[in-house]
């Protein structure tokens, strides 16, 4: 049987485009050589796409908050609309216009421009069957305020929230940050300030008293022109993998993130530090069962596909697990959760890759377009 021709795509241009690149390196090295002819796809800062010779063309692979494509490396590639290909001009052979035929694409790619739907768009036009969600499913879960209304709607517990606005913030920001300090004195300090569409910590502050509300919020919209508020909750960082289609399935393991003793998990915590995870988690079994079903109620209610990482904060003085946020295309490095969740629920990480894959087939076989 033929392999199927798979384009892992990395890089990007957000802020978090170095957990990218190690990302896609880690899914090419997991992915079967017997079923895959892998085809590596870069993304440059500056939004240049290439086709990349191999994994040697990124820099640092094994380490996600430094990782990047290598200057100069590959070729330029561009998507070919209805046809489920990349065109490429062959400048180190022939020098005649090339076509690289594609299967199925793995987007490794997190944060805009990769996350929010705006390259799912591309893959449909392009007629081309990509895992994970659909374009809406990718929007919803890339906006933190949207995900939280919805989860709301849904009956998941949130913690409270408050949305800023750029333009209120370009307009005056000492009302901005006046009705911020209020808000969070109502609620009680600490707060996190947060990009509403950002990942891997990228832009996000704790807030512990008044005098750093502006800064935090500064800080926050270098990143995004919408950003969230959230109190504070004491409480254990609880992750649910799920994987499916329509009828999703949650990981039976659970994963614990603990942060260091006052921190929080920041950029530098998850990548460059040493903030601890447990898989399993140490919960009671009911607790276990209930975080499940919920990470099952969100990946449904936020239209999700393939794949999502659940994130929920456990209150540590109730025992009440509340919905925090989703990510549609969680890391996919050494050291990120969900494939650790999945390996510890009996799923290695090569047979996801392979599951991720036919569920993506699966939905393009049955889409009306492919009628």
């Amino acid at each position: 049987m033929d392999r199927l021709k798979l384009g892992i795509i990395l890089g990007g241009r957000s802020g978090e485009r170095t957990v990218s690149c190690a990302s896609g390196i880690s899914v090419a090295r997991a992915a079967r050589a017997d079923r895959y002819d892998v085809s590596l796809i870069g993304i440059t800062p500056e939004g240049k796409w290439l086709l990349l010779d191999s994994e040697k063309d990124v820099e640092r692979p094994d380490d996600p908050g430094r990782a990047r494509i290598r200057p100069g490396a590959g070729r330029p590639i561009s998507p070919v609309p209805w046809t489920r290909s990349f065109a490429f001009v062959d400048e180190k052979g022939s020098g005649l216009p090339g076509r690289l035929e594609i299967d199925v694409v793995f987007p490794a790619l997190h944060g805009p421009f990769g996350e929010d739907g705006t390259v799912q768009g591309l893959f449909e036009v392009m007629d081309m069957p990509y895992v994970g969600a659909t374009v809406l499913g990718s929007s919803i879960g890339m906006d933190k305020d949207v995900t939280k209304r919805l989860a709301r709607d849904a009956g998941l517990e949130i913690a409270p929230f408050l949305v800023v606005r750029d333009r209120h913030w370009i307009a005056d920001r000492d009302a901005a940050t006046t009705n911020v300090q209020a808000w969070c004195e109502k609620q009680g300090y600490p707060a996190f300030v947060k990009p509403s569409n950002m990942g891997s910590s990228v832009g996000i502050s704790k807030v512990k008293d008044p005098g750093s509300v502006a800064a935090s919020l500064e800080e926050a919209f270098r990143h995004d022109s919408k950003v969230v508020v959230e109190k504070g909750i004491d409480a254990r960082e609880i992750e649910c993998a799920v994987l499916g289609g329509s009828d999703p399935e949650a990981a039976s393991a659970l994963g614990e993130i603990v942060p260091d003793p006052g921190d929080f998990y920041t950029f530098d915590a998850k990548y460059m530090n040493s903030t601890r995870t447990v898989v399993p988690a140490d919960l009671d079994a009911p607790l276990v069962a209930r975080i499940r079903h919920l990470a099952v109620r969100a990946f449904r209610a936020l239209d999700c596909y393939g794949m999502a990482r659940v994130d929920f904060l456990v209150d540590r003085a109730t025992g009440t697990p509340c919905f925090s946020e989703l990510n549609t295309i969680p890391g996919f490095t050494r050291i990120s959760m969900y494939a650790s969740m999945w390996e510890a629920s009996g799923l290695p990480y090569p047979a996801l890759i392979d599951r991720l894959v036919d569920l993506a087939l699966e939905r393009h076989r049955a889409s009306p377009a492919s009628r």
